[in-house]
């Protein structure tokens, strides 16, 4: 690969990953996704799917949305 080519793919990987996270800090929450965070914020209050609230989805979604939730600090 040559060094302009790396110099392209760098810059592009660059744009790329700037807009990205910009994205993902100003978007709005769509509204399907509303439903996800509260069974997220119901697991974080140590409730259960299935047991203590209704869910129809995968039963560790909530779980894996719990961890994304604690390890970005979203409250």
């Amino acid at each position: 690969m040559t060094r302009t080519a790396k110099l392209v793919s760098f810059s592009a990987i660059l744009v790329q990953a700037l807009f990205f996270i910009w994205v993902a800090l100003h978007r709005f929450i769509g509204g399907d996704e509303g439903f996800f965070l509260l069974a997220s914020r119901l697991v974080l209050m140590h409730k259960k799917p299935y047991l203590t609230f209704f869910y129809v989805h995968a039963p560790l979604l909530p779980y894996v949305y719990t961890l994304w939730m604690k390890g970005t600090e979203i409250s």
